[in-house]
């Protein structure tokens, strides 16, 4: 718990160089200073000098990386090398949905297969806010910090022993390799062509809200099970339970403001390239999106499951739907005037629940299309970029 002129340990946190997103390393901020630490909140787009600069000045007693995109995880290693280098023994923290377990156990080692030499402070891949609470909580105790470094590097080394997959297929070389993706399926017909606005009613957006990550990931209800569980959503002894505080915060929301753009494009794809054309002159390119193709295994690239260019057999084009959605910036705005209050409960129930009311718009905007183009609800997937299949 948080006691007025007493800290539990300072923590350096920030989002990588290249990266502008930091919703979850907010949160981690959020969470690490209702729980009594001393948070170093570095911003987004942080370069590596200027994070172990920062840790060095506050005698941080861990430092938190965060990296969306796969693109800018590779900043992670980096400063990881340069702390090793540097002979600094901060512990780091790191997450983000671009890494995982595997990827904290990799890092570990700053030099790569070249050496077994480790990086002795430990690197602590964490998959939550909470994961991140429980790992200082652990750091900032010496027993404790021992007892967790020792799991990390045993578990980094079996990770490192064990023995590699070998593919005996070839590389992939060539953009025309295709997997065995069906393309042999009827067209679906788009509602219109090009891209319009949508009008949004947040009622409709409620039902389609995740509450199982909001009440576990963003509202403290991780670990919870049974009659605790129940107890937490329900409520009990006259407290408000997650349910009836989700019902009654989603009335109360003057601060989000949905827009959504939906379009629909003519496509074909071209290796892996899926190039969109333009609706009023079929023949005109507007953009070419790049995907990554598996280097194993099926092989699959998103654009497989496009048609590909028209040849002399046929001439039809596929469609591919895009769509952006916003919350708008009040919400933002609102959770940084919490925290400037103190309001930090306020301002971890605000802030999961602007999260959660994006995605939920998402998937709304996701069903409103399927809809458009009169297929099922089980058909089609939604992607989005940053992740490794885009």
């Amino acid at each position: 718990d948080r006691i007025e002129g007493h800290t539990k340990g300072k923590v350096v946190i920030a989002t990588v160089f290249g990266d502008v997103h930091d919703i979850g390393k907010s949160l981690v901020n959020t969470i690490l200073t209702n729980n009594g630490y001393t948070v170093v909140d570095l911003g987004k787009q942080v370069p590596i000098d200027t994070i172990i600069d920062a840790a060095v000045e506050h005698e941080a007693d861990a430092i938190g990386l965060s990296a969306l995109l796969v693109s800018t995880s590779k900043q992670m290693p980096a400063c990881i090398q340069e702390l090793h280098q540097r002979g600094h023994e901060f512990p780091v923290m790191i997450g983000g949905a671009a890494i995982n377990r595997d990827f904290g156990r990799r890092v570990l080692y700053p030099h790569g297969k070249e050496s077994d030499e480790v990086y002795e402070p430990g690197v602590f891949y964490c998959k939550d806010a909470f994961a991140g609470l429980d790992t200082i909580d652990a750091l900032v105790d010496e027993p404790a910090r021992e007892s967790l470094v020792a799991k990390i590097r045993g578990e980094a080394r079996t990770f490192r022993e064990q023995p590699v997959e070998v593919d005996d297929a070839p590389p992939v070389t060539d953009d025309s390799v295709r997997s065995e993706a069906r393309t042999d399926v009827e067209i679906p017909e788009p509602p219109y062509w090009g891209v319009r606005e949508i009008d949004v009613d947040l009622d409709e957006v409620f039902p389609y809200l995740d509450r199982h990550v909001l009440f576990k990931l963003h509202w403290g209800g991780r670990g919870k099970k049974g009659e605790e569980w129940r107890r937490i959503v329900e409520g009990h002894d006259g407290e408000e339970g997650f349910a009836p505080k989700l019902e009654r915060m989603w009335g109360e929301a003057d601060y989000l403001h949905p827009r959504v753009k939906l379009g629909y494009f003519p496509c074909a794809a071209d290796g892996n390239e899926l190039v969109i054309f333009d609706p009023d002159d079929p023949e005109r390119e507007l953009e070419r999106l790049v995907f990554p193709r598996q280097p194993k295994h099926d092989r699959i690239c998103l654009t497989d499951f496009f048609r590909p260019l028209p040849d002399t057999s046929s001439g039809d084009r596929d469609v591919v739907a895009l769509q952006a959605v916003t919350v708008g910036p009040e919400v933002t705005e609102r959770i940084a005037r919490l925290e400037a209050d103190g309001e930090f409960a306020e301002q971890l129930f605000t802030h999961g629940l602007g999260v959660q009311a994006a995605e939920g718009l998402a998937e709304w905007l996701h069903a409103e299309a399927r809809g458009g183009l009169g297929i099922e609800l089980d058909q089609g997937r939604r992607y989005s970029w940053g992740y490794p299949a885009c």
